[in-house]
């Protein structure tokens, strides 16, 4: 799969992207008529804060300002420009667009509700086919038929090829807002290769989705292969459109390995270039063995095997100061901890002593369940002992509101040192006389 070339004129070979139905090609006027009528707020609203004011050369011919932008209160809008608008072809009505001089911002914007138009039948007939399905019936209430799911999109690529095939290049290039969150998703690129991944990245997206939708949960051998099959081939096409340096920027912002690094790191204050030497390591994992997600057994256990050698590179990246840091933030136990503290505005080093009680405790719970020197009574009281202590110690740490939060949130080896005081002492065997 190959991003859009829109440099050149759709044929057969992109009908992936560009089917584009022949009837839309002949879109009657009161279509259009009714298509203007319905955006005609939006398309005010557009043109009151887009329009800017004209002064007269020498021959009094209008000339419009393209650095000066008139007040608002000053802004009028023309109630003939529709009228100059209507056109009997999509074609038409871009050309007048750019012929009434809107900038090219708004003409995207004005398009697409345009084209979006043309198209309401089909999304209300979708809307109308789900909401018909019993409630019953449903797995779950925010589930949706694959099928109904699948025309959903492939609608959505229908709107966007008449979007490509009306303004060509210009249809693909991000406002500034979208922009700056194709930059923070994707990174610091050239806005046509931001959202040219955007476009790649999408209809991948979407072959992936038509899979799990009819999976509904259950993965055959076949899905991992072909999900497998979709991010290699996802990540080829975006590699072939980036230099180098370009595509080492993108996976930093957004690849499946700095995904999953930033979620184990959340804990770890870490610098960039600590992130960077991680992600280093990480990606050759990933690029040897593959997403985890879509890995056989065998495969997973294989990459997990591999991972535990990452340890030694890990800690001469870091140094044993930072590493140390690290093996106390990826901790899941402490992750919960901080958690809490965080909520109840508390220090952080205070979620370091839950750790710390919640290790001794259940190193000197095992003691005592492996001592055989102990009767049942005596085991019994060293867990109520165990338990009362814990729990002091935790309430020095977190409050009493924080403790009763800390069971409920993390702490359940905490509630299972509790049951073991309230569970009864076996009864002694009856002596045989």
């Amino acid at each position: 799969m190959n991003p859009i070339d829109s440099s050149r004129a759709p044929d057969s070979n992109q009908s992936r992207f560009i089917s584009f139905p022949p009837v839309l090609m002949k879109l009657s006027p009161l279509l259009i008529a009714a298509s203007l009528a319905a955006n005609a707020a939006l398309a005010i609203v557009l043109f009151n804060r887009f329009s800017r004011p004209t002064s007269s050369d020498s021959s009094g011919a209008p000339v419009r300002s393209a650095s000066v932008q008139t007040p608002a209160a000053a802004r009028t809008f023309d109630p003939q420009t529709w009228t100059r608008l209507n056109a009997t072809a999509p074609t038409d009505f871009v050309a007048r667009l750019r012929a009434e001089g809107f900038p090219p911002e708004i003409i995207r914007a004005m398009t697409r509700e345009f084209v979006r138009e043309q198209f309401r039948a089909r999304y209300q007939a979708l809307a109308e086919a789900e909401a018909n399905k019993p409630y019953w019936t449903r797995n779950g209430p925010f589930s949706t038929d694959p099928k109904l799911s699948a025309e959903r999109r492939a609608l959505g690529r229908e709107v966007d090829a008449m979007m490509l095939q009306l303004l060509g290049a210009e249809a693909l290039q991000p406002t500034p807002d979208q922009l700056t969150t194709l930059e923070q998703r994707y990174g610091k690129l050239p806005a046509g290769k931001l959202s040219q991944i955007q476009k790649i990245t999408a209809d991948y997206n979407d072959l992936s989705k038509e899979i799990t939708e009819l999976a509904d949960g259950v993965l055959l051998p076949g899905d991992r292969a072909r999900l497998a099959l979709i991010q290699k081939e996802r990540d080829a096409d975006i590699a072939k459109l980036l230099s180098p340096e370009e595509l080492m920027e993108h996976e930093l912002h957004h690849s499946s390995t700095a995904n999953r690094l930033l979620a184990q790191l959340s804990a770890f204050d870490a610098t960039e270039e600590e992130f960077r030497a991680l992600f280093a390591i990480n990606r050759a994992i990933d690029l040897q063995y593959g997403n985890p997600g879509v890995l056989s057994p065998e495969e997973r256990r294989a990459r997990q095997a591999a991972q535990k050698n990452l340890v030694s590179q890990i800690e001469t990246a870091l140094g044993p100061e930072r590493y140390a840091a690290y093996q106390q933030a990826i901790d899941p136990n402490y992750k919960q901890a901080l958690e809490l503290v965080t909520r109840l505005e508390l220090p952080k080093a205070n979620a370091v002593q839950v750790v710390a009680v919640q290790k001794d405790v259940e190193q000197r719970l095992a003691a005592i369940r492996s001592n055989p020197a102990l009767s049942s009574e005596d085991r019994q009281a060293q867990f109520v002992a165990l338990h009362q202590e814990a729990a002091q110690k935790l309430t020095v740490s977190l409050g009493a509101r924080g403790l009763d939060a800390y069971k409920s949130s993390g702490g359940f080896w905490l509630q299972n040192l509790q049951q073991l005081t309230t569970r009864p002492a076996p009864k002694s065997a009856p002596k045989v006389p």
